[in-house]
């Protein structure tokens, strides 16, 4: 990573100077520079952004406060070929919930868990929230070399319970965070310590291995997954399945004796969704809306929300100007 004196080694990003409509590229930018390369959308009327990074002789360890955001890396951010490292990312969740898909897996992320994403495979991060994580950055062939693991290990968007010895190593970098912020000069002591610490994050992980989530978490699980895939018109239970890492039966018997299926739940979430869109981007037009909700035209798009709220969505966009 880097050496040099220890205040030097601390840098700070935040969106709070930039305006509402400036504020995403900024964001994109902060995002670029101290991870990788993403597309990313707020998933909150007006985003705010705070990073702080400190670099170290083999590590770094970044603190991130968002009010929420969607961050995706696919292959047009992976072609651009602007980061000449394989970097993993070692996320201790502090506040927030959200979701992590990455090499065909997806990890809920709640407070008090650990998750791992590899920069040069592409991944979905969300969160429809305001979220504070704590995050270390390795070398991936040191880190996994360290650990004695391979790169088949599994360890990629898979939720890990920080208990045990994890809770130790956890609150390690999260009190060593914000160390680094308001006394550089007192991180620089411990570095030599949090580097020991970050090289076996790895194995320490492999052992954690987290067993399958109860059905609460499955349900928060799956309106992740269907939140991050609303604008394909042709998502169906088969594809909600695989991406919670179920059977479709399973899927069907989670929601036995409810008062929704889960095919009416992507219904509405597609009508909640449009109404957000609706609002924040009044003259955004409702053809694009329906694409970006997964809608095949804008006429089954006018149908669904009529059926639903009762007024079709220029109503509705007219009524709720209204209100401003």
């Amino acid at each position: 990573m880097t050496g040099g004196a220890p205040g030097e080694r601390i840098a700070q990003w935040s969106t709070s100077d930039q305006a509402p409509q400036d504020a995403i590229d900024h964001w994109r930018e902060i995002r670029r520079r101290v991870y990788v390369d993403v597309v990313c959308d707020p998933t909150t009327p007006r985003l705010r952004a705070d990073v702080v990074r400190g670099e170290y002789e083999t590590f770094a360890l970044s603190s991130k406060r968002v009010s929420g955001d969607c961050a995706r890396r696919g292959r047009a951010e992976l072609g651009r070929g602007r980061e000449d490292r394989e970097d993993l990312f070692a996320v201790f969740q502090i506040s927030g919930s959200g979701i992590l898909q990455q090499s065909d897996r997806t990890a809920v992320v709640l407070p008090g868990s650990f998750v791992v994403y590899n920069s040069t495979l592409p991944f979905t991060m969300y969160h429809d929230g305001p979220y504070h994580q704590v995050i270390v950055h390795l070398d991936a062939d040191n880190a996994y070399a360290l650990a004695g693991l391979t790169r088949d290990s599994d360890l990629l968007a898979v939720t890990i319970e920080c208990d045990g010895a994890m809770s130790a190593i956890a609150a390690f970098f999260i009190n060593f965070a914000a160390t680094q912020q308001h006394d550089p000069q007192g991180a620089d002591y411990l570095a030599t310590h949090a580097s020991a610490l970050a090289s076996t994050l790895l194995a320490y992980a492999a052992r954690s291995r987290r067993p399958d989530l109860p059905d609460f978490l499955q349900h928060d699980q799956i309106r992740t997954f269907i939140r991050t895939h609303l604008a394909d018109p042709y998502l169906d239970a088969d594809d909600i399945a695989i991406g919670a890492h179920l059977s479709r039966r399973s899927l069907y018997r989670l929601y036995e004796g409810s008062d929704t299926s889960v095919m009416q739940l992507v219904r509405t979430l597609r009508i909640d969704t449009a109404k957000q869109l609706l609002h924040r981007y009044p003259d955004r037009p409702i053809s694009a809306i329906a694409r970006e909700t997964g809608f095949k035209t804008t006429s089954n798009f006018h149908r669904a929300f009529r059926s639903a709220a009762g007024i079709t969505p220029g109503e509705y966009r007219e009524r709720d100007r209204g209100t401003r």
